[in-house]
């Protein structure tokens, strides 16, 4: 995580990945020294829900975006997603595949009934990815579009 939010191409390198440079957004970098670190390292925390998950793609060995849980499930099994697609790599279905594996496998948790996402209303490729993997609208202000998918 550290060599991630150093944003210096230092995680590409040591991963062995073709990327030239992933521009790493400050709030992402602030989110990861400040809350995501400090989680994974929490005794009471699962690391599978505090930390950062980064796609690959096998094919040209490059870092394409990243995918987390936004914490433990809570007392009633819900979990939130949050997720992000290198410019370079967007409108390619990378992000609805790897959303779809990521929620697959919450939702074989035992102590996982439902993984909500939010996303900005005029993020439409960000709800692309989330109707593409059947999560339902449950609730909108101008802010935020709220969105959930639960165990069958």
């Amino acid at each position: 995580m550290d060599l991630y939010a150093r944003s210096d191409d230092s995680l590409i390198s040591n991963l062995g990945l073709n990327n030239n440079s992933v521009s790493i957004p400050k709030k992402v970098q602030e989110v990861i020294r400040l809350k995501t670190i400090s989680a994974v390292k929490d005794p009471a925390n699962d690391p599978l829900f505090s930390t950062f998950w980064t796609i690959i793609d096998r094919t040209s060995k490059c870092m394409v975006g990243d995918l987390c849980f936004k914490g433990n499930p809570n007392e009633l099994g819900e979990v939130e997603i949050g997720y992000g697609t290198h410019a370079e790599f967007q409108n390619k279905g990378l992000m609805t595949e790897a959303v779809g594996g990521l929620v697959h496998w919450a939702l074989e948790q035992e102590n996982v009934s439902c993984v909500w996402a939010e996303t900005d209303p005029k993020n439409l490729a960000s709800q692309k990815v989330l109707t593409n993997n059947n999560f339902e609208q449950v609730d909108a202000t101008p802010e935020n579009i709220y969105w959930r998918i639960t165990k069958t």
